[in-house]
């Protein structure tokens, strides 16, 4: 399993990489429970910060830690078991203990922020975006990710969505198809729960996308643009069943999951049951 990982090795890593990626790949091949692995991890995290040499203070050595870290993730299919691992790796490290400032000029690291993360997060996703494969991998992750409350940023699920079905001429590309319905069957509660009570912070943000520009009135956050999503998925998924692309009946099936997942979010907690998506 270990051959995930040879492309990004081919590619080469730098001196400060190596020598982490050799400590995280250790710990990925040790025989263990899915419990311990995820606590290894988190250690080796933890590990990086404190043996940082002289006076670097923790930012540096984070900033690296976390871009290896999703170079990795971005090398791990989104069905492979070390995807949930990474995941509660990230929840078991915000326990940890505060590391104190190394120096006058430093500061103490409290785990529970995830210093570094977000912001790095943020530049690879736009930094592999149009590398299908590991964009589909990354936000597999971050999907997982915000369904476990360890991330509530709206941003990651609403920019991906909006970015596969408010495109003009509702032309959607079959990877991004893929994202948006991964961070619906993976968190449609959560999505649909925003969009039903915004914060008065968000409900300035997105216009609605070009697919949907003939919609006056729809705001940004509101059950009226969940429903103009679900009615694009289903537009998208009749394309997909009269293609004749062999990858089209897969993206169908994934489409119809993320509708029956919307569908079982709009349900109250005390009536939900298992909602079919009609044939």
């Amino acid at each position: 399993m270990l051959s995930l990982f040879q492309s990004l090795e081919a590619e080469g890593l730098n001196d400060t990489e190596k020598p982490m990626f050799d400590v995280l790949k250790a710990s990925l091949s040790y025989p263990t429970t899915d419990h311990e692995l995820a606590n290894r991890l988190a250690d080796d995290i933890v590990y990086f910060c404190r043996s940082a040499i002289g006076d670097d203070v923790y930012g540096g050595i984070l900033t690296n830690a976390w871009v290896l870290i999703f170079d990795m993730i971005c090398c791990i299919p989104s069905d492979h078991a070390w995807q949930d691992c990474w995941v509660n790796a990230i929840k078991e490290l915000k326990g940890r203990e505060t590391l104190p400032a190394r120096n006058s000029d430093s500061y103490d690291l409290q785990w529970e922020d995830l210093p570094c993360f977000f912001i790095e997060l943020d530049t690879h996703m736009n930094r592999v975006y149009e590398k299908d494969i590991e964009y589909q991998n990354l936000n597999s992750f971050v999907a997982r990710l915000y369904a476990t409350d360890v991330l509530r940023d709206d941003k990651f699920p609403f920019a991906a969505i909006r970015d596969a079905l408010e495109r003009a001429g509702g032309e959607s590309q079959d990877p991004l198809l893929w994202v948006a319905s991964e961070w619906l069957i993976r968190c449609a509660y959560h999505i649909y729960e925003s969009m039903k009570f915004p914060t008065p912070e968000k409900r300035g943000w997105w216009s609605l996308g070009k697919a949907f520009a003939d919609k006056d009135g729809v705001a940004p956050f509101s059950v009226e643009r969940w429903n103009l999503w679900k009615e694009r998925i289903s537009e998208e998924r009749e394309k997909l069943l009269s293609s004749k692309s062999e990858t089209a009946p897969a993206l169908a099936k994934r489409l119809e999951e993320a509708l029956q997942k919307m569908r079982e979010a709009e349900q109250p907690s005390d009536q939900k049951t298992d909602v079919s998506v009609d044939k």
